[in-house]
């Protein structure tokens, strides 16, 4: 595994940013012959194979100003088999469910000490991901998707000096509809729906 970083300074350190690149070699992975398996019913592996990751990630952290913060990654991924002694012809193809692009952002906005609304906050945030193939049809490849995420929140400091911390999350607020991971045409794994979850905390 080889790994290099960098770390930069931005807008006068509001922001923090780090890069890294990567690449992490495998050997003796254990990959299923799914061909195999529907042609005889029996499981199998293909033997000697040997997979490469390599790629960059980038995170963008910070407080924009005294009331907005933002939360920022990217990621780029090169993945695919090196070694296959047993089927040759998979060399270089993309490894399942594995996406080149993939993106998360979240803003995040507070009310001023001095605003009617002190206490009150809110956040909006996206994840997307590219397309990728299935596991074991490399000719399946699955849609790019963008998922909607939303927060509003409360805090105050009560007179007894505790902390109270009320939030509202919601996850898929478009309730798109999207696959996250699939195997083949006949097994695929959707993302969760428009899901609304609460809680409340006190801290001493």
């Amino acid at each position: 595994q080889y790994e290099i970083g960098a770390k930069f300074d931005l807008l006068d350190s509001a922001l923090l940013a780090t890069v890294a690149l990567y690449q992490i070699d495998k050997k003796d992975v254990a990959v299923y012959d799914i061909d195999h398996f529907n042609n005889t019913g029996e499981d199998a592996y293909f033997p000697g194979v040997e997979q490469r990751s390599r790629g960059v990630e980038v995170d963008v952290t910070g407080q924009i100003t005294e009331t907005v913060r933002v939360i920022a990654n990217y990621a780029y991924t090169d993945a695919e088999e090196t070694k296959n002694a047993g089927d040759p012809s998979r060399v270089g193809q993309q490894l399942g469910n594995v996406p080149e692009h993939q993106v998360r952002l979240w803003g995040a906005y507070d009310f001023a000490a001095v605003s009617p609304l002190a206490g009150f906050g809110g956040g909006l945030g996206l994840r997307y991901e590219g397309e990728r193939l299935t596991q074991f049809d490399e000719t399946i490849e699955l849609d790019a998707y963008v998922v909607v995420d939303a927060a509003i929140w409360y805090r105050h400091r009560l007179s007894g000096g505790q902390d109270l911390d009320a939030r509202i999350h919601i996850d898929n607020l478009l309730n798109e509809e999207y696959i996250v991971r699939a195997s083949d045409q006949s097994i695929a794994h959707p993302g969760e729906p428009l899901s609304v979850t609460g809680s409340l905390g006190i801290s001493f």
